[in-house]
């Protein structure tokens, strides 16, 4: 047994040579597998590579776990999960499908043996090759271009790095990891669990400001983000090695101009992605060695956009979008003719797909229906019926196929984001341990980089002196924390605020007199659902929420009693609530429902009666805001963007768009009526104000207060709501914000 490490020899060990391992062969340089049975070539991480080089210098020994961890990670205080991780990848690259016994053998509470047989080799060293369907970058001697010869450099610099640290030489960690356990304060899906383990993750990015969209080369080795620059308005693609290095900027819109939204071609050499300008946009394609960049399609700016490659590279598949005035479903364009084509499937009018991707064997397409409040939904790669996967009806946000056909996917918990892995129709989700995670992109070996988001949001009073036309005076912080503060419901009185927080540790509902810090109280037991904000009877004595009571409650619609802080669960008839309101009476209330498979539906409930009546409906609504100096009822719908209203008997006649333009459907909360005037307001980011306050709705009580007031010319609003009452605005602004790029060699 090993306790020690000093670097094996072997004959014929070269810098620059082959390892062989049972059946696989692994190039040193550039960290290249191939030859496994059933398996397509892959690139191992450096880590994992300097780990099998510790082992392969001592076949049929065993190595304690702590000689490992002191010749691959030196210096630093990392944890046995590093390890496992790095064995784990070698064992799922270096074995065929189905081979019997793993190539590493595990000794418990001792550490590893390499089991198969190993044979050194020499060849003379590659530069900078590609792994996969296709070369992802390839240097060509004499005529790279400065583009491509800086990746190159960059991917031999990885290279460098993996097989360096192992000749004895100390090498100092390039990048932060960092292990996240499960929050259990949040609440959890109802089809979902937790693996439990912690997960190593590598941030690529720490900049200020945010970096969005990763996409990784099919070999893994490289990524696209877009990223906004430091003094210039709008975002750019960027290109870096999947290491800590130099991101390279791929495309240089003008100011104001945003490009978003990369995706990697399967054979590595191009990267698709949009351009916004102003309410326009257009899909291009750039080469990834900086060369031709050209416009293949266009786009309206408002469209919920998503587009992935088809796996031959001739086409981009596209979601829901707009179509000749009508909200189209999945279409391919062909990139050879620039000709869309339908695929003839399932769906309704109304149903938004977002996010299609081919799965790895190209048999089906899987796609997000609704996002807002949605699930995973499956068809055949020529149409026909779609397969309903997840019964998750929540905010997803981004999701990808893992190799063995099982999706990862990130989904809006509490305060927060959290990945899930889906291994096949009616099984449910499990958590993989990793919070404030979001839009993953995987590799065809299994790699993942996604956002990493760690925000923390403050409630904010903003006093408008003279009223809401006069300019924001000082923002105020009310009951400040070091947690997320968000949905901040103001009562009638204009004396009271209820909100959500993790503050203590768990996401929960607080109640406090605006005026009066020591006066806050959290409601004792009660987990509120993040996709309902919280609404107030007229007296201002009870509020309405979507939550559960206890650890193993059921989630429904509760009525909490704000003088006592007493919780009763209300039993609505109708299916699941989602959101709900007290009508001008208190005794009807307006609630909010879904059943699976259908688009939810906004009733009018008489709750004097049991069991209680339904007295009217409206389709397809998704949240609602009662306007008490109008006597009427506001409301977005899942499949569009825009406003409605109704009167408060929800007759048939009196349902009008009021708004074709806001809210967004991605900002279905950021809106509000003023308690005191009945105007109804948005909370949205603009180019030079990114909490910009206005009117939506088409009237205004007052013709002075028409015009958009910058609550925060540099911090974001939470999207999930804000109130406002005569002078004063109380809005959850972030008080730190950014995200950065994260990186797993493998999905745990």
């Amino acid at each position: 047994m090993v306790d020690q490490h000093q670097r094996g020899t072997s004959p014929g060990r070269e810098p620059g040579g082959r390892l062989r391992v049972g059946g696989a062969t692994v190039d040193l340089a550039s960290r290249e597998v191939t030859g496994v049975p059933g398996r397509p070539p892959g690139r191992l991480t450096p880590k994992s590579l300097a780990v099998l080089e510790v082992l392969a210098a001592r076949p049929g020994e065993v190595v304690t776990r702590g000689a490992l961890l002191s010749a691959v990670w030196p210096d630093t205080m990392p944890t046995d999960d590093v390890l496992t991780q790095a064995v784990t990848q070698l064992r799922r690259m270096l074995s065929g499908r189905g081979d019997p016994l793993p190539c590493i053998d595990t000794i418990a509470k001792t550490g590893y043996r390499l089991a198969a047989p190993v044979e050194w080799e020499t060849h003379s060293p590659v530069v900078a090759p590609g792994v996969g369907p296709g070369p992802s970058v390839r240097e060509d001697p004499g005529t790279a271009r400065p583009g491509r010869s800086r990746m190159g450099m960059n991917a031999r610099r990885l290279a460098k790095r993996g097989s360096a640290g192992l000749a004895g030489i100390a090498v100092v960690a390039a990048a932060m990891f960092i292990w996240i356990d499960r929050d259990a304060g949040d609440p959890q899906p109802t089809a979902a669990g937790s693996s439990g383990a912690a997960a190593p993750l590598e941030l690529l990015t720490s900049a200020p400001g945010y970096e969005l969209g990763p996409s990784l080369s099919p070999d893994a080795s490289l990524v696209a983000y877009s990223a906004t620059r430091r003094g210039i308005r709008g975002t750019a693609i960027m290109v870096q090695a999947t290491g800590q290095a130099t991101p390279r900027q791929l495309t240089y819109p003008p100011q104001a101009v945003s490009d978003r939204l990369p995706a990697w071609s399967p054979d590595g050499r191009d990267i698709a992605y949009a351009r916004d300008v102003g309410g326009n946009c257009e899909i291009r394609i750039a080469a990834v060695d900086g060369g031709a960049d050209r416009a293949v399609a266009r786009c309206h700016s408002d469209d919920l956009l998503s587009f992935s490659w088809a796996p031959d590279g001739g086409g981009l598949l596209f979601g829901s979008m707009m179509d000749g005035g009508e909200m189209a479903g999945v279409r391919i364009l062909d990139l050879a003719n620039g000709q869309w084509r339908r695929l003839q499937y399932g769906r309704k009018s109304g149903d938004l797909d977002h996010v299609p991707r081919y799965s790895p064997d190209g048999a089906s397409i899987v796609f997000v229906r609704n996002p807002q409040r949605g699930d995973l939904w499956r068809i055949a790669v020529e149409g026909g019926d779609p397969e309903r996967l997840t019964e998750e009806s929540g905010e997803i946000r981004g999701w990808d196929w893992m190799p063995d056909g099982s999706i990862v996917f990130s989904r809006r918990m509490g305060s927060g984001t959290r990945l899930f892995r889906l291994e096949g129709a009616g099984r449910p989700a499990t958590g993989l341990g990793i919070l404030d995670a979001q839009n993953p992109d995987v590799s065809p070996d299994g790699a993942m980089a996604f956002e990493r988001r760690q925000s923390r949001f403050g409630i904010y009073r903003f006093g408008h002196e003279g009223g809401r036309g006069s300019a924001v005076g000082a923002a105020e912080a009310i009951f400040p924390s070091s947690g997320r503060d968000t949905q901040p419901s103001l009562a009638p009185d204009g004396t009271q605020l209820v909100f959500t927080s993790d503050r203590s540790g768990r996401y929960a509902a607080w109640w406090a007199r605006t005026s009066e810090p020591d006066s806050l109280r959290l409601f004792q037991g009660f987990t509120p659902s993040a996709d309902s904000f919280p609404q107030w009877s007229q007296d201002s004595r009870r509020i309405l929420m979507v939550g559960k009571m206890g650890e193993r409650g059921v989630q429904g619609l509760h009525e909490i009693d704000v003088s006592d802080g007493s919780i009763k669960r209300l039993q609505v008839p109708g299916g699941n609530p989602i959101g709900a309101a007290f009508a001008l009476d208190d005794r009807r209330l307006l609630v909010v429902s879904e059943r699976p498979g259908s688009p939810p539906r906004l009733l009018l409930l008489d709750s004097e009666v049991e069991p209680w009546r339904e007295l009217g409906d409206i389709g397809n609504v998704s949240t609602i805001r009662v306007d008490r100096a109008r006597e009427r009822v506001l409301f977005t719908r899942v499949d569009e963007k825009g406003l409605w209203q109704a009167d408060l008997d929800l007759s048939p006649g009196s349902v009008a768009r009021i708004d074709t333009a806001a809210p967004s459907q991605w900002r279905r909360h950021a809106w509000t009526v003023d308690a005191a005037t009945g105007d109804v307001l948005q909370l949205v980011p603009r180019p030079r104000c990114s909490a910009s306050l206005e009117h939506i709705g088409g009237e205004t009580r007052h013709a002075t207060t028409g015009q958009p007031r910058c609550l925060q010319p540099q911090r974001l609003a939470h999207v999930n709501g804000f109130s406002a009452g005569g002078q004063d605005t109380f809005a959850s602004i972030a008080t730190m914000d950014g995200t950065d790029i994260a990186f797993m060699a493998a999905v745990p």
